[in-house]
């Protein structure tokens, strides 16, 4: 099932719903979830395919870190 099956489906089923209690609940996790959805902001294929391509090419030039490299900063940062 796709996505908008599914949202559709949710749909149809809220529309159902004649508890005022059940519909109460359902608000507050949406609104619950805003904030977390505001922290990923929407990028378009278009951007996804630049960071992809400038990442193979920071690949092949070189700039990389370990995962040992990435660890000894963090407990740098950590100590400090």
């Amino acid at each position: 099932m796709n996505l908008e099956t599914r949202k559709i489906a949710i749909i149809k089923h809220l529309l159902e719903i004649e508890d005022e209690y059940i519909i109460m609940e359902f608000e507050r996790l949406l609104q619950k979830m805003k904030p977390a959805q505001q922290n990923f902001p929407s990028i378009t294929k278009e951007e996804l395919a630049s960071r992809a391509k400038k990442s193979e090419q920071d690949f092949s030039d070189g700039k990389v870190y370990s995962v040992e490299d990435v660890e000894l900063m963090f407990k740098n940062v950590k100590n400090q």
